[in-house]
C-alpha cells in the first residue's frame, strides 16, 4: 500500500507541476500579448497623429506632391476618414484615397478646385504599392496623356537615389491583354471615353485573366466619357463617371450607378477613389462648399451692383447684373447637388458648367469686369 500510494504522489506532483507550469507559461504569454497589443496601440497612436500634422501640410499646399515614408502599417479609408487600428478618424473634409492604404511610403498631393473662383482643396492620398495604368485609344497628346502630364511624376530622384512617387504607366487599349500582374496589392485601370465610343462594352471586351489570383475588389477600374462629346481638362469639362470591379469571369463589371465630373480635379478624385461610394461622399461635401462659397460672392456682388446703380456705371451695372444671375443659377443646383449626388440626371451640372463658361458666364463676365476697369466679381 505504501508503494502505490507513493507512486499515487509522484504522479500528483507531475500533474501539480504541469499545470501550476501550464498557467505560468499562460500568465507570461498574456504579458507579451498585452505589451504587444499596448506597442502596437502605441505606434498607431504616434502614426495617427503625424498622419493628422500629414494631411494639414499637404492640403495646404496644393499641387505639390509629397512622399511618406511610413512603417509597415495599415491606413483604412472610408467617407468618415482616415483610420488606423480602429483609432478615432482623420477627416480632412474633402479627401479621395483607396479603401487601404499600406506599404513603406504613401504620396499625398492636393489640387484646388475653382468653379471658377477658388472653393475648397481636394486631397488625394495612395500608396506607392498602389499601380494606376492609363490607357489610351487615340493618338498623340490624348486624355490618358494628358491626364499622365498631370499627375505628379512616377519617381522622384535623390542623390544616387531613385524612389517610386506614383506608380503610373500609359498603355495602348489594344495592348490591354499584356498587361502583366507584378504583385501590386491594389491595380487601378483609367479609361477615357467620347460620346462615340462609350464606356458601355467595357464590361465584356476586356480580358483580366493576368489578375486572376488577385480579389477582385483589389482589381478595379474607372471610366470617363464627357457629356459634351470631346474630353477635355479644363474646367471647360463636365461627364459621366462610371466605376468598375473585376468578377468571377475575370472581367470588368459595372459597380453601383453613373455618376459625373465636373472639372479636372474631379477627374483625379474618380482616378483615386476605388469604390464609388466614397467618390460621391466627397463630391456632395465638396458641392455643398461650392454652394457656401457662391453665397459669399453672391452677396458681395449684390452690394456692387446696387453700387454701380447709384454710382450711375451702366456697363458695371450689366456686368454685375449677369453674374447675379449665373451665380444663383451656380447656388441653387450645388445645393440639390449637395443633398444629392450623383443626380438623376445630367441637367444640374450642366447648369453649373454653363452659368461658368457661356458667353454671358461667370468666366467671361469676370475678363469683362476687369477689361471695363470694373470690380472684379471674384
Amino acid at each position: 500500500m505504501a508503494s502505490k500510494k507513493g507512486v499515487i504522489e509522484v504522479q500528483f506532483n507531475w500533474i501539480f507541476i504541469l499545470i501550476a507550469g501550464g498557467v505560468i507559461l499562460l500568465f507570461f504569454v498574456g504579458v507579451v500579448q498585452k505589451q504587444r497589443e499596448y506597442s502596437k496601440f502605441k505606434v498607431a497612436e504616434a502614426i495617427t497623429s503625424d498622419l493628422r500634422t500629414i494631411l494639414s501640410g499637404a492640403k495646404a499646399s496644393k499641387e505639390t506632391a509629397s512622399l511618406i515614408d511610413l512603417p509597415e502599417i495599415e491606413i483604412e479609408y472610408d467617407c468618415s476618414g482616415y483610420f488606423i487600428e480602429k483609432l478615432t478618424s482623420i477627416n480632412p473634409h474633402i479627401a479621395f484615397s483607396p479603401r487601404l492604404i499600406k506599404g513603406r511610403a504613401l504620396m499625398a498631393w492636393a489640387l484646388s478646385w475653382n468653379m471658377p473662383y477658388r472653393v475648397a482643396n481636394f486631397l488625394f492620398l495612395t500608396s506607392t504599392d498602389v499601380r494606376y495604368i492609363l490607357v489610351k485609344n487615340d493618338g498623340e497628346n490624348s486624355a490618358a496623356d494628358q491626364i499622365n502630364e498631370i499627375l505628379p511624376p512616377r519617381a522622384i530622384t535623390g542623390e544616387n537615389t531613385q524612389k517610386i512617387l506614383m506608380n503610373k504607366e500609359v498603355i495602348q487599349e489594344q495592348n490591354l491583354g499584356t498587361v502583366e500582374n507584378k504583385n501590386n496589392y491594389k491595380v487601378r485601370f483609367v479609361f477615357f471615353k467620347n460620346s462615340q465610343n462609350q464606356c458601355n462594352g467595357l464590361d465584356d471586351s476586356i480580358s483580366l485573366a493576368n489578375f486572376a489570383d488577385m480579389d477582385n475588389e483589389d482589381v478595379t477600374a474607372v471610366c470617363f466619357e464627357p457629356v459634351n462629346g470631346q474630353f477635355n481638362l479644363n474646367l471647360d469639362s463636365y461627364g459621366k463617371v462610371i466605376f468598375y470591379e473585376k468578377d468571377e469571369t475575370h472581367k470588368f463589371k459595372q459597380k453601383g450607378e453613373k455618376s459625373y465630373y465636373l472639372g479636372k480635379p474631379s477627374v483625379i478624385a474618380a482616378i483615386f477613389s476605388d469604390d464609388i461610394e466614397t467618390y460621391n461622399c466627397n463630391m456632395k461635401r465638396a458641392f455643398k462648399t461650392l454652394n457656401l462659397a457662391t453665397q459669399v460672392y453672391k452677396n458681395r456682388t449684390k452690394d456692387l451692383k446696387e453700387h454701380y446703380l447709384y454710382a450711375e456705371s451702366s456697363k458695371c451695372f450689366t456686368l454685375f447684373s449677369q453674374a447675379a444671375t449665373s451665380l444663383e443659377t451656380i447656388k441653387e443646383n450645388s445645393k440639390e447637388l449637395s443633398q444629392n449626388f450623383p443626380p438623376q440626371d445630367k441637367n444640374s451640372i450642366q447648369n453649373i458648367y454653363d452659368a461658368i463658361t457661356t458667353q454671358n458666364g461667370l468666366a467671361n463676365t469676370n475678363n469683362n469686369a476687369q477689361r471695363l476697369s470694373c470690380a472684379e466679381i471674384y
